[in-house]
């Protein structure tokens, strides 16, 4: 019999009780021999993730503030002053 990857035995079983503890998941899992600290281990390393997914997807949409700043100082440049860059952007509403 194939042995069974324990963290995707914990994913599936978190997705089907998301509030279970981790205690809870080890308890339905008892037969693989997972402990509840290998449940918190993988629930956390699961929330890392998805935080660091969604601050590269804001990099590459070049949402930082940073990014818009420079665009508006390029724009100032390119037009020559504040103000003109003000009426192009009033011309825009």
């Amino acid at each position: 019999m194939a042995k069974a990857n324990k963290t995707q035995l914990i994913k599936d079983a978190l997705k089907k009780n998301p509030t279970a503890s981790p205690k809870e998941i080890a308890e339905k899992l008892k037969a693989h021999k997972i402990t509840g600290q290998y449940v918190s281990t993988v629930k956390s390393k699961l929330t890392v993730k998805k935080k660091s997914t969604k601050k590269t997807a804001q990099k590459k949409a070049g949402t930082s503030i940073s990014s818009v700043v420079t665009q508006a100082r390029d724009l100032v440049k390119q037009v020559g002053s504040v103000e003109e860059a003000k009426k192009l952007l009033d011309a825009l509403d």
